[in-house]
């Protein structure tokens, strides 16, 4: 839904339980914390594309963080160390909002992006699953 209809409110309530589903896992609990970070990307990645002004405040409630934390995370996003793509915005702390340049790659560049990104994501998924499967082997083994 988030992705079809830009439903962020449904979006805000799979992310709730997701991090009680990863959290009561014992297999995924290990990964939770880089999971939610994630997961708190991708949404916040969607909510800055189709807004060009975002209030932090908001943000904040929709990605289940503090005010400042998600100034911080903002921050991070636009210096380019958040691990996730750069944002091209300045953030005005004073007013509580983030104020995002429009693009200025054709249609074009940014299908070719997303899906290098899609695939560098998916590889990263796929390695993280299979290291996962080998520490439940060794755990199961060793028991």
């Amino acid at each position: 839904s988030l992705f079809d209809q830009f439903d962020f409110d449904e979006a805000q309530a799979k992310l709730e339980q997701c991090e009680e589903l990863v959290r009561n896992d014992f297999f995924l609990l290990f990964h939770a914390k880089q999971f939610m970070h994630e997961a708190r990307m991708l949404i916040c990645e969607m909510y800055c594309t189709i807004h060009r002004k975002v209030d932090l405040s908001m943000l904040a409630e929709k990605l289940k963080l503090s005010d400042e934390e998600t100034e911080r995370w903002m921050v991070d996003m636009v210096r380019g160390t958040s691990g996730g793509p750069t944002l091209d915005a300045k953030i005005d702390s004073a007013g509580k909002q983030v104020i995002i340049a429009a693009p200025a790659r054709s249609a074009y560049k940014q299908i070719i992006e997303a899906a290098r990104e899609l695939t560098t994501r998916s590889a990263i998924l796929s390695n993280n699953l299979e290291n996962c499967a080998t520490e439940q082997a060794v755990y199961i083994r060793n028991r």
